[in-house]
């Protein structure tokens, strides 16, 4: 996807990185960004994933495991788009998960996120496999019991 494919190129340089995001409103709570309360980092605010994100998508940055971990490092929880005072702000998470997108499709994930992935595929494809198996043991068993049953009567 270039940058003039992405759904939000009007509106994701609109961000100035204020900061709100980052912090809590009320510090009894400390209700801020999951990702910037343990990294303390910009790059981990939604501010900074932003500016990240429009840098990549502008071939202005490469694409790099560190710059998938941090967009991946965003838990979609919308505190952002809370503390956010602009008008955009409904729309922070969505771009987050337009970039995830875009990586998921190009197959540039962070590996913990990939094999994460992989082993749900795993379990689908069990669990499909179990369904039918499944399946036929009680279809034979039903089909048994209904014979059986004829034979009584």
């Amino acid at each position: 996807m270039t940058f003039m494919e992405y759904k939000y190129k009007d509106i994701i340089h609109r961000c100035f990185r204020c900061g709100y995001c980052k912090f809590p409103t009320d510090w009894s709570t400390v209700t801020n960004c999951p990702s910037y309360a343990r990294y303390r980092m910009e790059s981990y605010s939604a501010g900074g994933r932003l500016w990240l994100i429009r840098a990549w998508l502008n071939d202005e940055l490469q694409w790099s495991e560190n710059l998938a971990k941090i967009v991946y490092s965003c838990v979609s929880c919308k505190n952002c788009v809370e503390k956010c005072p602009l008008s955009f702000n409904d729309d922070i998470v969505n771009m987050v998960v337009a970039a995830k997108t875009e990586m998921v499709e190009m197959g540039t994930l962070p590996k913990p996120v990939k094999t994460f992935l992989q082993n749900v595929q795993l379990i689908r494809d069990f669990r499909q496999k179990k369904s039918r198996l499944d399946g036929r043991a009680e279809d034979s068993t039903l089909q048994g019991a209904g014979v059986s049953l004829l034979r009584r009567v």
